[in-house]
C-alpha cells in the first residue's frame, strides 16, 4: 500500500487562476498509473471546488460521524450532488463509532432521508470504532494502517477496503476489549 499526502489547500482550489487548476489537474492525471485507486479528501464542507472533485470522480464515499452537526453538513454534501450528478449514488463510511448499534442509526438516517428528499441510494461500507490510536497517528503525521495497523480501527480501515473492493458485509468485533469497555460502560 502506498499513500502521497496531498498537503493542504485543496480547498482554496476555486481561487486558483486557470493555469493553477490545469496544473493541478495535470498532476492528478500522472498518477493514474501509480494506483489502482486515488482517493482525494476534499475536507468539510460543499464549496464549487469540492462539489467538482464529487461531480468528476468514478464514485464518491461520504465520510461522516455520529454528531448533530456532522449530519447536517453530511446531508448538504448529498444535496449539493443530488442536483447535478447524474448517477446519483453514494457510500457512506461512518466514523468514530462506539458501537455498531451507533453506526446502523445513523447510516439508516441518512439512507431514508437521501431516498424520501433526494431520491438517491446511499450504501454503507461499514464504520469506524472511536480509537486513540487515530489521533495519535494523526500527530505523528502517519498513515493509521503504517503507524498501527494492529488496532480495531485499522481493522475498520481495511474491512472498508475490502467492502470497496469485493463488495459485502465485512464487520469488525470489538473482541476482548470491546467486551471490557461495553461492560464498564452498562455498569457505570
Amino acid at each position: 500500500m502506498n499513500y502521497i499526502s496531498g498537503g493542504s489547500g485543496i480547498e482554496n482550489a476555486m481561487e486558483w487562476s486557470p493555469q493553477e487548476r490545469t496544473r493541478l489537474l495535470n498532476k492528478l492525471a500522472s498518477c493514474e498509473g501509480l494506483a489502482d485507486f486515488i482517493l482525494v479528501d476534499t475536507g468539510a464542507g460543499i464549496g464549487k471546488n469540492v462539489l467538482d472533485f464529487i461531480l468528476s470522480a468514478d464514485e464518491v464515499l461520504l465520510l461522516t460521524t455520529p454528531e448533530p452537526t456532522a449530519l447536517t453538513d453530511a446531508y448538504a454534501v448529498m444535496k449539493a450532488y443530488s442536483l447535478y450528478a447524474t448517477q446519483k449514488t453514494m457510500k457512506l463510511v461512518v466514523n468514530r463509532v462506539y458501537d455498531e448499534n451507533e453506526s446502523r442509526d445513523v447510516v439508516t438516517k441518512l439512507k431514508r432521508t437521501a431516498a424520501k428528499f433526494l431520491q438517491m441510494q446511499v450504501d454503507c461500507l461499514g464504520y469506524i470504532y472511536e480509537d486513540r490510536n487515530m489521533m495519535q497517528a494523526v500527530r505523528r503525521q502517519m498513515p493509521l494502517l503504517a503507524a498501527y495497523p494492529h488496532t480495531i480501527s485499522a481493522k475498520c480501515v481495511r474491512a472498508i477496503a475490502n467492502n470497496l473492493l469485493y463488495g459485502g458485509k465485512v464487520r469488525v468485533k470489538r473482541g476482548w476489549m470491546g467486551f471490557l469497555q461495553r461492560f464498564i460502560d452498562f455498569s457505570g
